[in-house]
């Protein structure tokens, strides 16, 4: 891979992760649309295999978390806020990236945190997929 081509996969994999939790935070807040046509677009984010290590070290596949996401339209609430700090992305091969970077939520009781680090398969033309992704608990 180039050098331009592996800048070009590391700034596309950084983007996906900002715009996945952007989604997370309309979805779960009821401010973007709830139709499962703008749902269906997590599903094609999420790589076949993709699995997530919560916080409490439960694992969740691909199919448990599409599923627990889709019953949770608005289930935050409004003023639900989430949101992403450093964000570094660290090429890996020639199509993944690891990703590391803070996720903030806030449901009105506070600020809490959560390290995480995602694994995301990306190609030439930028288009990323989620591999994996394991995050734990900011104190």
């Amino acid at each position: 891979m180039s050098e331009t081509t592996a800048s070009r996969a590391l700034e596309s994999a950084v983007q996906e992760v900002l715009s996945l939790h952007d989604f997370f935070e309309g979805w779960l807040s009821g401010r973007s649309p709830s139709g499962e046509q703008h749902f269906d677009q997590l599903s094609h984010r999420l790589a076949p295999g993709f699995e997530i290590v919560t916080p409490d070290g439960s694992v969740l596949s691909r199919v448990s978390l599409i599923d627990g996401l889709a019953g949770a339209f608005a289930s935050r609430g409004i003023t639900f806020r989430l949101w992403v700090r450093n964000a570094k992305a660290r090429m890996v091969s020639d199509d993944l990236c690891l990703v590391t970077y803070e996720e903030w939520q806030n449901r009105g009781d506070g600020d809490k945190g959560r390290m995480s680090s995602a694994l995301l398969r990306c190609t030439a033309e930028g288009e990323c997929t989620w591999v994996h992704v394991h995050e734990t608990k900011l104190p």
